[in-house]
């Protein structure tokens, strides 16, 4: 039935039917655009189209790979290609090593967009192509670029639909006019692209500034190709003539971060945070074994709150907290000694004490409640319920201490600043990645195994560099429990 509903369509196309068609949809008088004939006819008239859109590119089929394959003959034909997957693509202006990477969003469609655009003048595809490797650092991936194009195309004229409501005329102008529009949007994209100057690490930033600009062109549905080139030749003119900095037009055409990303580079990111979450872990750790400062309400005999250092050992397995009032007199004896083992749950909230007073010497904000619900209490008069509690002193704090208690106890973490830290290595690794697609910068062979943390977070040092220091910890809590002493 395919079959035979394409030749009936190719017969039609050789009787100019669409331009028939088409001077009845641009009647708006007539009704026709939005009749149900005229829907079932651009149904089948897109139907090759929407099969591109569903299916996935694949190598063991001959058709896929040798469109591929000319694609990059047509532009390096003295070349040969060393495989399926190497990063001579990534010189062609794919963004990955692998093409089909590129072509999630777009099936074979994107394909065969770049296909006809390199069969309807191979000179000018070529130099297209060619013309990144001559702009050093402003190069971009244009194979990539043109990807997104064919997304936006499939989109604008609801390509995946499986029928239309209205019968769009630009698409009855020419035999292939998806294609011919598509071949307008990458080089009004490109356009984009040289007159903003931008450089590799702007690129999502100016495909949206591209997408947008198209959008709005198409939106205003020109009747022809010949029409489209003309609106989008006065709409880049329009953008160069207002156009700042690549960030204050992004910013003035309204665009969000999320805007500029793909949907690839999103899960890229989702993922890159999700493995990140460990790096940040391992962070709060150290914070904790550093030693993090904190108050311990009044209780008994002490009126005011007391500065408590509160600090993990080495090994991760106890919690050890000491305090002095403002005398200097040990407000707690010794150094006293938490099992995380222990350790049931993290309560937060205003329940200590030292709240009930706003006079009091020192007011934080009742979010900065922390207590501890221990499964086996400290000592035999404890309440096995809450048997610590203690004060943070910034939100900060607050969260270095909750969230590396919530690790310690392999629970996940939950505080904004948690998922900030993870975007921030996120945002770090991508940029690594982003600067390894070009190709003019040469990185190490060997990727170290975390990238830095946020300048924010504090490091352990090693006790045998302050030994060679000539200093010491200025809280250092032993691995084994410590007895506490007579004394206390």
């Amino acid at each position: 039935m395919g079959d035979e509903r394409n030749a009936m369509i190719a017969a039609l196309s050789e009787l100019d039917f669409p331009t028939e068609v088409k001077n009845l949809v641009m009647d708006t008088s007539s009704g026709f655009a939005e009749s149900s004939e005229t829907r079932a006819f651009m149904t089948a008239w897109l139907e090759p189209k929407q099969a591109l859109l569903q299916e996935s590119f694949s190598y063991d089929k001959t058709e896929h790979a040798d469109k591929l394959a000319m694609l990059w003959h047509t532009v390096y034909p003295t070349e040969q290609l060393e495989g399926e997957v190497t990063t001579q693509w990534k010189k062609f202006g794919f963004a990955n090593a692998d093409p089909r990477a590129d072509m999630n969003r777009t099936g074979v469609f994107g394909l065969h967009c770049l296909h006809y655009m390199c069969c309807k003048d191979p000179v000018e595809f070529a130099t297209l192509i060619q013309s990144q490797q001559t702009r050093t650092d402003r190069d971009y991936p244009l194979a990539g670029a043109a990807m997104s194009m064919a997304d936006l195309v499939a989109k604008e004229f609801a390509l995946k639909a499986n029928e239309h409501d209205v019968a769009p005329a630009i698409l009855l102008d020419h035999p292939n006019a998806v294609e011919e529009i598509f071949c307008v949007c990458v080089n009004v994209a490109d356009q984009i692209w040289v007159s903003f100057g931008g450089e590799y690490i702007d690129y999502p930033m100016v495909v949206a500034i591209a997408r947008k600009t198209l959008q709005e062109v198409l939106g205003r549905r020109p009747s022809s190709i010949d029409a489209l080139v003309r609106a989008a030749g006065q709409a880049v003119t329009q953008l160069k003539a207002k156009a700042g900095s690549i960030e204050e037009t992004f910013a003035a055409m309204g665009l969000t971060a999320e805007t500029a990303e793909t949907e690839q580079t999103l899960a890229m990111k989702a993922a890159l945070v999700e493995e990140m979450m460990p790096v940040v872990k391992e962070q709060l750790k150290a914070v904790l074994m550093r030693g993090v400062p904190l108050f311990f309400p009044p209780s008994g005999k002490v009126k005011q709150p007391v500065g408590v250092r509160l600090q993990l050992n080495s090994l991760g397995s106890l919690l050890a907290f000491t305090a002095k009032d403002a005398a200097g007199e040990a407000a707690i004896g010794g150094v006293v000694q938490v099992p995380v083992a222990s350790i049931a749950d993290v309560v937060t909230g205003g329940t200590c004490p030292m709240f009930a007073d706003p006079k009091k010497q020192v007011s934080l904000d009742k979010a900065l409640s922390i207590a501890l619900l221990l499964a086996t209490p400290i000592g035999p008069e404890d309440n096995p319920q809450v048997a610590v509690q203690f004060a943070a002193t910034d939100r900060r704090t607050f969260a270095t201490v909750t969230e590396g208690i919530r690790s310690l106890l392999g629970r996940p973490l939950e505080a904004e600043t948690s998922i900030e830290d993870a975007e921030r290595l996120a945002d770090m690794q991508l940029r690594i990645r982003l600067i390894e697609l070009d190709g003019d910068v040469n990185l190490p062979t060997v990727e170290p195994a975390l990238p830095p943390p946020p300048p924010s977070f504090a490091f352990v040092v090693p006790e045998a560099d302050l030994v060679l220091a000539g200093r010491e910890q200025p809280f250092r809590v032993p691995n084994e429990i410590v007895a506490p002493s007579s004394s206390s």
